[in-house]
Order: C-alpha cells, then structure tokens, then sequence
C-alpha cells in the first residue's frame, strides 16, 4: 500500500442503520474525539466512495482488500442531471414550462 494513500482509524462504535429501498444500507458509527489530522481526513472523505472496514478487534494488513471497490451507482452530478432531466419532462408534458 502506498505510504501517502489516505486511511482514516479511529475507534467507533456501531450507532444505527437503516436499509434503503435498492438494497443498500446507511451505517451511522460514533466515535471518540478526533485529532484534528483525523478530522481532517473525514473532511476530505467526505462525499467520496471507498472501501470501510470494521470490526470488534484490530484488523490486520491481510484484512484490507488489494483491490479498488467497484462504483456501481451513479456520480452525484449524474443524479442531479437525472434529475432536471425529470422535471424538464413533466413540465414539458404538462404545458406549463419554466417560467
């Protein structure tokens, strides 16, 4: 792994969850204060797709995956494009336009 790859590890505990629609999960973790340098890493990461790791001991270099995840879902800006497209539509179908 190379030495100036980004990893954040901090102690947390498991907060809640809830299951989406599409079959994903939202994971909601806690944990204790950060080092500034720590928050500053989830700053950076925040928004960005990744792999997470978790477990109730240490994990060790054989536990993190080799490769990069794979992106299956759309980039925001894709979605919010989708999404104008969407509204374009209806208005366009229901005569009123953009005004």
């Amino acid at each position: 792994m190379p030495k100036d790859k980004k990893i954040l590890t901090a102690a947390a505990t498991l907060d809640g969850f809830s299951m989406r629609k599409d079959g994903s999960a939202t994971l909601r973790f806690v944990t204790q204060e950060l080092v500034d340098a720590d928050m500053l890493t989830v700053k950076q990461f925040y928004g960005h797709f990744g792999q997470l790791l978790f477990s109730e001991n240490s994990i060790q270099p054989l536990d993190i995956p080799k490769q990069d995840p794979d992106f299956d879902g759309k980039t925001p800006s894709q979605r919010l494009r989708a999404v104008i497209f969407v509204l374009w539509s209806q208005l366009r179908d229901s005569g009123k336009g953009i005004r």
